[in-house]
């Protein structure tokens, strides 16, 4: 078999799949918010002028989006 004849799985295994992990970055969901926001703005010195409340709603949204 190549790569080429390789067929994903249905969604729903994947969802299944992901499910515990979702259900982790959940429960550490505050934690992780906290950290990506930080990282942000410390690797795009640009972000520094965003108030760091409005920049963690940001990632905030995204990330509970994502795991919705």
């Amino acid at each position: 078999m190549t790569v080429t004849d390789r067929r994903a799985p249905p969604i729903e295994e994947l969802i299944e799949q992901f499910a515990p992990i979702a259900a982790e970055l959940e429960r550490r969901a505050e934690a992780l918010i906290n950290r990506i926001t930080s990282t942000i703005r410390d690797e795009f010195p640009g972000y520094r002028a965003i108030p760091y409340s409005g920049l963690r709603e940001a990632v905030s949204l995204h990330v509970r989006h994502g795991l919705e």
